[in-house]
């Protein structure tokens, strides 16, 4: 799969491929930057992940990966605070870029919040 092989050489990113796996790895990574999953999961959806982010008190960045154009789904995910949606077919390089661009964003959030004393 194209996204698991990029998702590897990105640094701290997990490819979460069920709700169940993304609390799972949230649970023991506190370093994670990113979590790319689907838009829809064999036990959930991108929401269960975005919920499971919240819960583990990370500052990991959620990008939803959308078959199709992911059109409507990239309003509605942009307004609950996800980071972006990328739409199949999936491109490399924009999966890099956009994968970066969340890392710096998380990276920053941890900074400013040790910055605060929190």
């Amino acid at each position: 799969m194209v996204v698991r092989r990029a998702a590897r050489k990105l640094g701290p990113v997990i490819l979460a491929e069920t709700v169940a796996e993304s609390r799972a790895l949230l649970q023991y990574h506190d370093d994670i930057d990113v979590v790319l999953t689907a838009a829809d999961l064999d036990d959930g959806d991108w929401l269960g992940v975005q919920r499971q982010i919240k819960e583990a008190g990370s500052r990991a960045e959620l990008i939803v990966l959308a078959r199709g154009g992911g059109g409507a789904l990239s309003m509605t995910a942009k307004s609950r605070g996800v980071f972006g949606v990328l739409g199949e077919p999936f491109n490399v390089d924009a999966l890099r870029n956009m994968t970066r661009q969340a890392a710096q964003r998380s990276r920053s959030a941890c900074r400013a919040h040790a910055a605060a004393g929190d």
